[in-house]
């Protein structure tokens, strides 16, 4: 697992289609959460972070778009590194 903090450089971001959220994270498009990592036992995907999130506590949908839960930024971390994950903090 790696932890960067960088730009990246794209003059073009999209969002996965969702045929391949499906089959990677087993969620479909509006349940998306950094959650649905629990699901993609390859850790293919890589969260990329937006810095004003840390520290802050977070609301995110539990992998179902019909509830929410909170967490502090902290455990989100710890979170992803348990499923061994990497992840990006972006600048």
């Amino acid at each position: 697992m790696t932890t960067n903090e960088h730009h990246i450089p794209s003059s073009h971001d999209s969002l996965a289609a969702a045929t391949a959220v499906c089959k990677v994270l087993g969620l479909y498009p509006g349940a998306v959460s950094p959650f649905g990592i629990i699901n993609d036992t390859e850790s293919r995907v890589e969260l990329l972070i937006d810095p004003c999130l840390v520290g802050q506590r977070l609301l995110f949908h539990p992998n179902t778009s019909t509830r929410t839960v909170g967490i502090a930024y902290d455990d989100l971390i710890k979170f992803i590194e348990s499923r061994k994950h990497s992840y990006t903090l972006l600048n």
